[in-house]
């Protein structure tokens, strides 16, 4: 969690939380740690804490959905509400074509919040990630019978996988002692072994076409979310891929391996942005009216992104050893995945091998939870 003066531009980091903060006068910040809502004394001006953080046994079991946004509201110095309980959405993989006309719907509606799917190579499973009794686990899904199966059962959170060119490995986040590593597991036999491991908190976004290199988003205190690349083989030194002082995330490798797609608020908001690889030569922003979830063509002519009002878009583009070009973005279809700017989640949408459809990770039923509301003397007990 940073805060920032608007005057000066002044930015600090201030702690680790799991959601963004509310003020409530005078000097209180409500923040949430592992769904618990806490109170602590706060001094605007020198933008510093007084004392320690304290629980709020009004309000246990915050809800926190898959976009990192708690449900916690401050009306006034003494008036809080707030919701209870975990946040699942019902959503079901459809397939679209171009026009937005549904194709085929690829098993049931899901209940368990299924996020992040990523297709293997020959498009016969889907690898997500499910939270079941309040834990995320990867499952598989069988596309053509739309049978789902658990690939991992234990206590600890794994979320965000990618499956490896080859279909032989998935590669996927796990929470170990309050971090995030990459872990890898084979699809054959099962096996399990650390990936990556490195203080920041990481998500795996993309493998490269030629196999070589992993892209994943990390989590660092003084620049935000930056992008990197780590070899698979050999010592496993990550590369630095985009790491200025904004949100860089959700990158993409270009089908022939060159390139890197992402997006990025550098701008002041979500935009798309493309760099060569590695090196980080010729970045060019190629979106101006915002854009997110950004995924190439397997032809490398065509850039598909989700626009802030939810609306896919396809931008034709040129990426070769002359520059970046980009045309002008056609709106195709309303996604209907819950939002252009995900929290922890990746993209919420895929393509077809052939990239003419679209399986999009539909939102069908929004959770409902009730509102509870607290009067208080002071919110810190």
């Amino acid at each position: 969690m940073h805060v920032g003066n608007i005057d000066t531009r002044e930015s600090r980091w201030l702690f680790d939380a799991d959601a963004v903060a509310q003020y409530m006068e005078p000097g209180v910040l409500l923040l949430v740690r592992q769904r618990t809502l806490f109170a602590q004394s706060f001094d605007p001006a020198a933008l510093e804490f007084r004392g320690d953080a304290t629980p709020v046994a009004i309000a246990p079991d915050i809800t926190v959905d898959d976009q990192n946004v708690a449900a916690v509201s401050v009306a006034r110095r003494d008036m809080v509400a707030y919701r209870r309980g975990a946040a699942l959405e019902q959503r079901h993989l459809i397939w679209f074509d171009r026009e937005g006309n549904p194709v085929e719907r690829v098993g049931d509606s899901d209940g368990a919040s299924a996020l992040s799917p990523s297709l293997s190579p020959d498009g016969r499973r889907l690898v997500l990630y499910r939270t079941v009794n309040g834990n995320m686990d990867l499952w598989t899904l069988e596309m053509s019978s739309g049978v789902l199966s658990p690939l991992t059962r234990d206590d600890t959170n794994e979320l965000n996988p990618i499956w490896s060119p080859d279909g032989g490995r998935i590669v996927f986040s796990k929470g170990v002692g309050g971090g995030l590593d990459l872990y890898e597991r084979s699809t054959s036999t099962g096996e399990e072994t650390l990936f990556l491991s490195t203080p920041q908190l990481k998500a795996a976004n993309d493998w490269s076409p030629d196999g070589r290199f992993v892209l994943y988003r990390s989590s660092d205190e003084r620049t935000g979310r930056d992008l990197w690349a780590v070899p698979v083989d050999g010592e496993r030194e990550p590369i630095p891929v985009a790491t200025a002082e904004y949100d860089e995330r959700e990158g993409q490798f270009s089908p022939d391996g060159r390139f890197v797609a992402y997006q990025s608020n550098e701008s002041g908001m979500p935009q798309i942005w493309i760099q060569r690889f590695p090196g980080g030569e010729d970045r060019t922003q190629v979106t101006s009216a915002g854009g997110a979830q950004v995924r190439w063509h397997p032809e490398g002519n065509e850039l598909f992104y989700v626009a802030l009002d939810d609306m896919l878009m396809s931008l034709p583009i040129r990426a070769d050893e002359t520059g970046v070009e980009a045309g002008v973005p056609v709106p195709l279809f309303p996604t209907r995945i819950g939002g252009a700017v995900r929290g922890p989640a990746r993209q919420q949408y895929l393509l077809s091998l052939d990239g003419e459809r679209f399986l999009m990770n539909t939102v069908t039923e929004e959770a409902s939870i009730p509102i509870h509301i607290r009067m208080r003397r002071s919110p810190v007990p």
